[in-house]
C-alpha cells in the first residue's frame, strides 16, 4: 500500500491519488512529450503521435489492470512485473493499430512508443524509489549509493513482515538506491533512442528499448533484494527485444529499395 497525497470523497465514495500514482502519470506525460519530439524527427505530426500514445496508453492500462485482476493482483511483486508485461504487449499492438488506420508504418508507429515508454519508465522508476518498492539489498556501512526509506513505505513493511527491522525502527538498515541508477540509466537509453529514430528502423527502436531494460535489470540485479525477482518477465522482455532486433534488420533491405523508389519513408 502506497501513501496518498490526495484523497476526495464524493457522495460516500472515497477516490484517492496515491503517490506512486501521481510518478506513474507523470511518467505518461514525459513519455507523450519524447514521442511527440521523436514523432517531429521522423516526420510525424504532433497529432498523430499524441493520438498514438492515448491509444496506446488506453489500452496498455485496461490490459494492464485485467492482467492483474487474472494474476493475482497489481501489489508489489511478480503479479505487478506480469501485468507490464501484458499492458506492454497490449500497448504495442493498439500502437500498431492506430498506425494502420493512419496509414503510417507500424514499425515506425512501434519505434515512437519505444521512445516514450523508455522515458515513462525511468520517470516511475522514481516513484518507485519514493515509496520506497523494487529496494535494494541491505548496504555495508559507509557503502555508497545506499539510502534508508522510512515507516511506511514498502521497503519498511516488508523487512518488518520478515523480522528484519523491529517494528519500532523509524527507517530501515541502509538499502542500496537501485531505482534512481536504475531511473538515469533508462533516461540516457531514451535519448540515445530519440537520436536512433530520426531515421525508419522497422522496429528495432523498440527492440533497443527492451532488450536495453533487460540489460539494466540484470547489471543491478546482484544489488536488489531480490536479484532473481521477475527474471521470467525480463527474459520475455530481452527476446522480443532481439526478435524485433532481427526482424529489423531484415526489413533495412526493403526500407531502403522503397526509400530508392520515393516512397514516403514514413510508410515504410
Amino acid at each position: 500500500m502506497t501513501p496518498l497525497v490526495l484523497q476526495l470523497r464524493i457522495h460516500g465514495l472515497s477516490v484517492g491519488l496515491s503517490l506512486l500514482g501521481l510518478y506513474l502519470g507523470l511518467g505518461g506525460g514525459v513519455g507523450t512529450m519524447v514521442v511527440a519530439l521523436a514523432g517531429r524527427r521522423a516526420g510525424v505530426s504532433a497529432r498523430t503521435a499524441l493520438a498514438l500514445c492515448f491509444w496506446a496508453a488506453s489500452v496498455g492500462i485496461i490490459a494492464a489492470r485485467l492482467g492483474g485482476m487474472f494474476g493475482g493482483g497489481t501489489s508489489h511483486g511478480l503479479p505487478l512485473a506480469m501485468s507490464y508485461a501484458v499492458g506492454l504487449a497490449a500497448a504495442c499492438a493498439a500502437a500498431a493499430a492506430f498506425a494502420r488506420s493512419r496509414e503510417l508504418s507500424p514499425w515506425l508507429a512501434l519505434d515512437l512508443l519505444g521512445c516514450g515508454l523508455a522515458a515513462a519508465h525511468a520517470v516511475a522508476l522514481l516513484g518507485c524509489f519514493a515509496v520506497g518498492c523494487c529496494y535494494g539489498r541491505i548496504a555495508p556501512t559507509g557503502a555508497p549509493f545506499a539510502v534508508t526509506f522510512g515507516q511506511g513505505t514498502i521497503a519498511w513493511q516488508e523487512l518488518a513482515a520478515r523480522g528484519i527491522v523491529p517494528l519500532a525502527a523509524r527507517s530501515t538498515p541502509p538499502l542500496y538506491a537501485v531505482q534512481p541508477i536504475e531511473a538515469v540509466a533508462l533516461a540516457i537509453l531514451t535519448l540515445l533512442l530519440v537520436v536512433y529514430v530520426r531515421r525508419p528502423r522497422g522496429g528495432r527502436v523498440l527492440g533497443a528499448y527492451l532488450v536495453g531494460c533487460a540489460c539494466i535489470w540484470v547489471g543491478l540485479a546482484s544489488w536488489r533484494a531480490q536479484p532473481w525477482h521477475g527474471v521470467a518477465t525480463v527474459t520475455c522482455l530481452a527476446a522480443a527485444g532481439i526478435a524485433l532486433t532481427l526482424r529489423g534488420h531484415a526489413h533495412r533491405t526493403v526500407s531502403a529499395r522503397r526509400a530508392r523508389t520515393g516512397t514516403d519513408p514514413r510508410r515504410v
